[in-house]
């Protein structure tokens, strides 16, 4: 293309520009972002054309727009943070491989907010023909159960008059798909001799995931106990790097002593009940109030202003 022809670009803030590019890349669509930023997808459109900005009129306005969501983005997801590698996951994807490996029954505890949910949608990225169902309080019968492994397996090849159960074992039975389920404390003791009874019938691995109160459900039957051929119990060991991934996610102005402090701070909460999850919302909570205070605030300060604002039986030191 002669110079002539090459359209005009103007000049933006690349930073911005190349980051809402990556969003976009990751899936989330020009019309999806023109709705996040209030302005048209024709705007997105020609500010993140591949030419450059072709935007020519006032861009400091939306691009305003853009770092504030930019910025929160992180704390406006659902789930809080992406998933790192470290020492929970590992362990987990580790123990879920010898679950697939041997096609046994295994069994993951941890208490509430350590990660274990985390953990299994990482494995779950890496390997795709893994079926993953999260039980809710909703649907934790056999039924519910049962409906989930349909609709994983599809309905192809079902015939609308055999036992849904039986298509099933049928369909995974030689598959060795690994079948996991989270929340599997959750579960009513039908919906786990189900399970049982599943991977029984079909040989492929079940990595049941949930807190100790599985273990109860689990031992108080002799048969389902003896079924079970391994239990990890995921327990609080090396955990800095997790905290220091928090901290660089909702705390990326911290500078050095500032992010020293802060991760000691965010030790005694991780110690705590709740754990992780309850040191995601803390320090979630604590960006936001840094970024809407009226004064200079360090990350240790509002963080410990976090903390008073929250649900804690505890101080911290």
């Amino acid at each position: 293309m002669s110079e002539d022809l090459k359209p005009t670009t103007y000049v933006c803030d690349d930073t911005v520009r190349q980051r809402l590019i990556a969003l976009r890349d990751g899936g989330l669509s020009n019309t999806k972002l023109a709705a996040k930023l209030g302005c048209s997808s024709t705007i997105i459109s020609q500010w993140l054309a591949v030419e450059g900005n072709l935007y020519p009129a006032e861009i400091s306005k939306w691009e305003k727009r853009a770092e504030d969501f930019l910025r929160n983005d992180a704390r406006r997801r659902a789930s809080g943070v992406m998933t790192c590698e470290c020492e929970s996951t590992k362990r987990v994807g580790r123990a879920l491989e010898l679950i697939r490996r041997t096609n046994d029954v295994g069994v993951i505890v941890a208490e509430a907010g350590f990660g274990k949910t985390r953990a299994l949608e990482k494995y779950c990225e890496e390997n795709p023909t893994a079926v993953l169902y999260t039980v809710k309080s909703w649907a934790c019968d056999k039924g519910a159960v049962e409906g989930a492994v349909f609709a994983a397996a599809g309905s192809s090849g079902y015939d609308g008059h055999t036992k849904r159960a039986v298509f099933l074992a049928n369909k995974f039975t030689g598959s060795d798909r690994l079948l996991l389920v989270d929340d599997a404390h959750k579960l009513t003791r039908p919906a786990l001799q189900w399970l049982f009874d599943f991977a029984d019938e079909t040989q492929c691995p079940l990595g049941l995931v949930g807190t100790p109160e599985l273990l109860k459900k689990i031992e108080d039957d002799a048969q389902r106990f003896s079924r079970v051929g391994l239990k990890l119990e995921l327990e609080p060991k090396n955990w800095r790097d997790l905290i220091a991934h928090l901290v660089a996610t909702h705390a990326p102005t911290a500078g050095t002593g500032a992010a020293t402090e802060l991760v000691g701070l965010c030790e005694q909460v991780v110690a705590q009940h709740g754990h992780f999850r309850a040191l995601h919302k803390q320090l979630k909570l604590a960006a936001e109030l840094k970024e809407h205070a009226k004064e200079a605030l360090t990350w240790p300060q509002v963080f410990r202003k976090a903390h008073l604002k929250l649900v804690r039986k505890y101080q911290l030191n």
